[in-house]
Order: C-alpha cells, then sequence, then structure tokens
C-alpha cells in the first residue's frame, strides 16, 4: 500500500499530512471520525467549525499515533464519505535525534563531573566558577531536553490536517437545504435590486 510506512527501529520518522472529505451528512461524519479517532488513542489538537447559511466545514488537527495512522487513513477510505485529497510525508530525523541524545549524555556526563568539584573547591573563587559551569550546563540541558521530548512527541503522533466539508452540489428540488439556498439565493437578489433603485 502506498500509505504504509516501513520503518526499522534505529530510524526515527515524523509522519504527517492532511486530507479532505466531501461529506453528504456532516454531523454524522464527524461523530464517525471522534469515535474513529478515541479508538485508535488519537486527540484533536485544533478542531473549528465554520458554518455559512446551510454549509458546514470543519477544520481539523489530529494527532494519531503514528503505528496507527495508516489504518486511521484506511478506516476513513472505507466509510461512506468520499476522500477528495491525500497528501502525505515522511521526515527522517535519525540524524538529529542521535546527535541530540548523544550531546544530552555528555552534558549530563559533565554536569555529574563538576557536582563532583564543588566539595573540593579551594577557594569561594572556585567554587564561583564551578557553579557558573554548572548553571550554565543545566540551561544547555533543558533547552536539549526540550527538543528530545518534541521530537518524541512528533515521531510518536502524526499530526493530519483534515477538511471535512459539506457536499453541495446537485442538491435534489423540494430538499431542505434546497428552500434555503434558494431563499437565500432571492434574498441576495432583492438586495442587489434595491441597492440599484
Amino acid at each position: 500500500s502506498p500509505l504504509t510506512t516501513v520503518t526499522s527501529q534505529n530510524e526515527k520518522i515524523i509522519r504527517s499530512g492532511s486530507i479532505a472529505v466531501e461529506s453528504k451528512a456532516i454531523g454524522k461524519s464527524k461523530q464517525a471520525m471522534d469515535a474513529l479517532l478515541k479508538r485508535y488513542g488519537g486527540y484533536y489538537e485544533q478542531e473549528t467549525l465554520s458554518s455559512s447559511g446551510s454549509y458546514s466545514n470543519y477544520s481539523l488537527i489530529a494527532r494519531i499515533p503514528a503505528t496507527h495512522l495508516d489504518q486511521f487513513l484506511k478506516d476513513i477510505e472505507k466509510g461512506g464519505d468520499k476522500l477528495t485529497e491525500r497528501s502525505l510525508r515522511s521526515e527522517d530525523v535519525s540524524l538529529q535525534y542521535f546527535d541530540s541524545e548523544s550531546r544530552l549524555k555528555s552534558k549530563r556526563a559533565y554536569l555529574e563531573r563538576y557536582q563532583q568539584m564543588v566539595s573540593q573547591a579551594k577557594s569561594v573563587k572556585d567554587l564561583l566558577e564551578i557553579q557558573e559551569q554548572i548553571r550554565q550546563l543545566q540551561e544547555e540541558i533543558d533547552s536539549q531536553e526540550s527538543v528530545m521530548r518534541s521530537l518524541k512527541d512528533q515521531i510518536a503522533y502524526s499530526s493530519l490536517n483534515i477538511q471535512l466539508f459539506e457536499y453541495q452540489a446537485n442538491l435534489p428540488i423540494g430538499s431542505q437545504n434546497f428552500w434555503i439556498q434558494l431563499k437565500e439565493a432571492f434574498a441576495d437578489g432583492w438586495l442587489f435590486v434595491g441597492e440599484v433603485f
């Protein structure tokens, strides 16, 4: 399957993408997507609903465990809605990940050495210099740990932008949406006529 990405244990891959889904019953589609996301241990990072008259559109950012991304997309494709757009990306961050991991390990070893030197300081000046080195190392370690946390999160949880929009073309005559749109069209027309006069 073109959706599946096979990686070895030593590879650190960030997967992300975007899809557009056309629905004929957007309320039911959103509920089904909520249930699917919950089933695979995902969550919405951002959720926006736009409504204009009878037309509704959801703009969503979902975070899905990377191990379940392919199955989540397959389930969307198998559902009753139409997948009109799909784009997936894979970014290999192995080099950055292992470099950060190595730097962190090295800085922690230096920090441990400086902490041992505190008790061996022979003067106040030496003690102050050692404490300054400890402070700088701790700041660098905190920064490196933040980078590692971010990388781990992006590797573990894929980010998927989802546009869930309502099917509008060829509305059947007599349907509720048809009459709403006809009424709106007439209202817009009379406003235009009023402006002309």
